[in-house]
């Protein structure tokens, strides 16, 4: 190669002349290393012809000309062809100097194929660094072709030669640590020669070897889209993206944007807006972003030039609801802001989201909350695919909803419970998100006696922990008072995880009852829970029997068992032709329920020992079976990688539709033998907390028209599931980091199951979907007491729940106008639904709603809003204090807690003033602050 092909290979210009392969040198490993080898004394090979190199050769080497972007991206992007992992040929870039080049030492394009100049200095990215071996280190520059999607390693051992890689042939690039100045390079070129070595390579210093290493991964996972956006704004082929040629791609996706907003967008890249920006310099403005289209690039350009200006919440900002002003978010009572973090970008794992939202950050004692700045001015775009709902205007994340913090560079991606996965990457180093990134396992996984909810004190207008009172409700029912039942209680005693009380026949002395519950898994024995007002037939839960293989038997159970058979008259008379019968309503599985018979010593009834039994098996999969489902589920909304082609199919594969199927089909075989026939039945699963609860409540919600309204549907779920001992704690993992195998989202399901009824009977249920989603979101939220714990006996009597914290149904009761269904006509029968999975509707109101793309985008104002459990400012009293001159004035400290999150992190970062304070005149305002 000449000299000044030579000193192009030096400096700036990076793939240097001379640096092709010779032809026919990727067929063979050996003619491989030896043509990626080259010597400059040496002749150079013979240069391949100008459409398969890409070179533009010319007579001249010290004149090569050099093609389009366009051009060069086709020609010098190397490709892996699919089992053959071969490099196949490739040029490196002629950037031989010439006079008279551009005054900027940027290409020139006058809409010739050709450069008019062969000056073209900024393609690559350099790197000092020493090549690490046992004897010796030699001194090397690693430089990085953005353009030809490649590294190319230029060292000295006796004379120049280079080694060039290409970047989708790289298999690891490994660091020490943060800290470290070394990596190991392995590329798969090396496995096919046989080289059992990795190239260790020691940087000038670790940043250094950090950029290095975000540079090759950001070619390689979204280099040649970068590369296709940049030419898609750069129409001309010019190389450069000017003023100019970045309107016309704004304009193009109906993105309104002035000349202030030009320049400030090309001051962001920190760049000469009368130069241009070259491609190495786009590269490194979106490395580090997910963008997919020409669209969420100049979108999520523009919130970076805004969050750098500070101008984002001056474009005409319109807050979205009542409680937000310019100010920002609201502190809920209780609520301590702990970090405010500006310019943070969040995005979803969606499948194509829309352009990454910038926004401020602020974490408090109780939730995340990021306040976006949307942009407004595009007026004529309003209510288009290219529109941010304002959904997305305040997003918040309760810290109890939070599954797992994971830290990556500057970014930190929350997973949460209730299938988000929130991306935020923060304008800053490394180290202060890694402190973030710590500091959110801390407050989001506090231990389930340290959660928000023990925080959280409103005063509201009716307390919800007395919504559910047993005597009054198993009175309604028909069952207290008819002298066949009674009410059992004993302190927790018997059974540890049942309720404090709880209906058994009067027939049987406490001593048959404590006999019955021995023979049952944990002691939980059958237990009714519902008497049918027109047949008088009942329906009772417990666990699997203690029956084993051997299949033991208890003359307590069997007595128990067929009072329930009687509906608890034990001396009533029944005809031989049509005797009563008792099905026995097993969740699981015939084979689960055998292999717990054989494994575990339980199992099911046996029909011989037992008068009239039958045994129906919904074969309903287990706790892990759902959780496996969900996480499906989770995937198959986001799919992150996949086509909306195999949405369907990814949906399908999840099999949630077919387990709400499942659960509903078992409830209506319930509610047909109660309603119909008035048979009496016994629903259990292994342990009677998690299936069984899914049957019982599903169930009465056909038959009982009271459990529809929204007080009912409290006592449902009070009796059902809180009382009888669901595992709610370690079902969800409150405050718990460890993901254990005991998670799993029964209730969440049993909320699905309610939402496809109320797609079926839309005018039946007093509540609304927004209810259904409020109470499903708040199971992880931890604002409320009513869902911590295992049991009622810990909720109780270990936590205190009741006097320390709030109940759900306090906030529904005083916000009872935002739940009520405006549709809803009072209907006294039983719901007959149809079961069949192609009668189940994914619940895209839940589960859809991180995807912006699945928002409603009508201009008849529907929209949806969630309720985070904040809107507390039309609950609480403001009735002046009277207890005294010296005690607090309730309402103040009441408004003083709803200040904004600005005014709160101000506050943080300048204290008020001495003589600013307030006088507070004892110790009790400041614990009531």
């Amino acid at each position: 190669p000449s000299s000044q092909a030579s000193d192009a290979a030096g400096g700036g210009g990076g793939g240097g002349g001379g640096g092709t392969f010779g032809q026919g040198a990727s067929a063979n490993p050996k003619n491989l290393e030896k043509s990626l080898t080259l010597n400059p004394g040496s002749p150079p090979p013979q240069r391949a012809s100008n459409e398969s190199a890409g070179g533009g050769a010319t007579g001249d080497p010290g004149h090569n000309r050099m093609t389009s972007l366009g051009k060069i991206t086709r020609n010098l992007s190397l490709s892996m062809k699919k089992g053959s992992e071969q490099i196949v040929q490739a040029a490196v870039l002629a950037s031989a100097r010439r006079t008279g080049g551009s005054a900027h030492g940027a290409p020139s394009f006058k809409g010739d194929p050709d450069f008019e100049t062969a000056e073209f200095q900024e393609h690559s990215v350099v790197f000092s660094a020493v090549n690490k071996k046992a004897i010796s280190n030699d001194p090397v520059k690693l430089e990085i072709d953005v353009i030809g999607m490649r590294f190319i390693i230029h060292t000295q051992k006796g004379a120049d030669y280079r080694k060039i890689y290409d970047v989708a042939a790289v298999v690891a690039i490994d660091g020490g640590g943060t800290s470290s100045k070394t990596l190991s390079v392995g590329t798969r070129e090396a496995m096919r020669v046989g080289l059992t070595k990795e190239r260790r390579i020691v940087f000038s210093s670790s940043e250094d070897a950090k950029s290095f290493q975000e540079h090759i991964s950001a070619l390689k996972e979204s280099g040649e889209m970068l590369k296709e956006i940049f030419c898609s704004i750069d129409k001309g082929s010019t190389g450069l993206i000017r003023g100019a040629s970045l309107l016309r791609a704004a304009q193009a996706v109906d993105m309104d944007v002035n000349d202030e907003d030009l320049a400030a967008m090309m001051e962001v890249a920190q760049i000469d807006a009368s130069r241009g920006m070259s491609f190495v310099e786009f590269f490194q403005l979106f490395m580090a972003t997910p963008v997919f289209d020409v669209q969420q690039c100049l979108a999520e350009w523009f919130n970076k030039a805004m969050a750098c200006r500070g101008q984002a919440r001056a474009r005409d900002r319109t807050p979205s609801t009542e409680s937000e002003s310019d100010d920002g978010p609201l502190l809920i009572p209780g609520e301590v802001l702990y970090n405010k973090k500006d310019a943070v970008r969040l995005s979803f794992a969606t499948r194509r989201p829309l352009a990454p939202v910038m926004g401020t950050l602020y974490i408090t004692n109780a939730r995340i909350v990021f306040y976006s700045f949307l942009e407004k001015r595009r007026k004529h775009a309003r209510h288009t695919r290219h529109d941010v709902p304002d959904f997305f205007r305040e997003i918040v994340i309760p810290l109890a909803s939070v599954s797992r913090a994971e830290h990556h560079g500057n970014t930190l991606i929350l997973v949460c419970k209730d299938l988000r996965s929130v991306k935020l990457t923060f304008e800053t180093s490394d180290l202060m998100v890694e402190g973030i990134a710590k500091f959110l396992e801390s407050v989001c996984f506090p231990g389930p006696r340290a959660l928000f909810a023990f925080s959280y004190q409103v005063a509201f207008p009716r307390d919800g922990w007395g919504v559910f009172d047993p005597d009054a409700e198993y009175t309604r029912l028909g069952l207290l008072g008819s002298g066949f039942w009674r009410a059992y209680a004993d302190d927790y005693k018997l059974s540890p995880t049942y309720p404090a009380k709880f209906i058994v026949p009067s027939a049987m002395n406490d001593a048959e009852v404590a006999a019955a519950a021995n023979h049952r898994s944990r002691k939980r024995l059958p237990a009714v829970v519902f008497r049918n007002a027109k047949t008088g037939a009942v329906m009772a839960r417990s666990s699997q029997p203690m029956s084993g293989v051997a299949r033991h038997r208890c003359v307590e159970d069997e007595t128990l068992l067929n009072l329930l058979r009687l509906h608890g008259n034990g001396m009533q008379s029944e005809s031989a032709e049509n005797p009563y019968e008792l099905h026995v309503v097993d969740a699981r599985g015939k084979l689960a329920a055998m292999a717990n018979m054989v494994a575990k010593g339980k199992g099911f009834e046996n029909v011989s020992n037992y008068t009239n039994m039958l045994v129906h098996f919904c074969d309903i999969g287990n706790i892990h079976t759902m959780r496996e489902s969900l996480r499906s589920l989770a995937d198959a909304v986001s799919c992150g990688t996949a086509s909306d082609w195999d949405f369907f199919t990814r949906l399908d594969s999840s099999g949630w539709l077919g387990h709400l199927s499942l659960v509903i089909q078992g409830a209506v075989y319930i509610a047909e033998k109660l309603q119909l026939e008035g048979m009496s039945c016994l629903v259990h699963c292994s342990d009677g907390w998690d299936r069984t609860a899914q049957l019982t409540s599903v169930s009465q919600l056909l038959l009982d028209p009271y459990y529809r309204t929204m007080e009912g549907f409290a006592v449902l779920v009070e009796k059902e599931w809180c009382g009888f001992g669901h595992k709610l704690q370690d079902r969800c993992g409150h405050g718990d980091a460890k993901e254990c195998q005991e998670r799993s989202p029964i209730f969440v399901q049993f909320v699905d199951c309610v939402y496809q009824l109320t797609t079926q009977f839309p005018t039946v249920f007093e509540f609304n979907e927004t209810f259904l989603v409020f109470v499903a979101d708040h199971l992880y939220s931890c604002f409320f007491g009513t869902f911590l714990g295992n049991t009622q006996q810990e909720r109780y009597e270990e936590l205190h729940c009741p006097e320390k914290t709030p109940s759900i149904w306090s906030y529904v009761f005083a916000r009872e106008g935002n739940f009520t269904n405006r549709a809803y006509a009072a209907y006294e029968g039983p719901l007959w639904p149809s079961t069949g999975v192609r009668h189940m509707r994914l619940w895209d109101r839940y589960h859809l709603r991180w995807d912006p793309a699945a928002h409603p985008r009508s201009q008849t104002g529907m929209a949806w809003a969630d309720d985070h459990g904040d809107q507390v400012d039309e609950v609480l009293p403001r009735a002046p204090s009277t207890a005294g001159a010296d005690a607090p004035d309730r309402g103040v400290a009441l408004s003083i807690r709803r200040m904004s999150l600005n005014r709160a992190a101000a506050a943080l970062t300048s204290p008020p003033a001495e003589a600013a304070r307030p006088n507070l005149a004892s110790s009790e305002s400041l614990d009531d602050d």
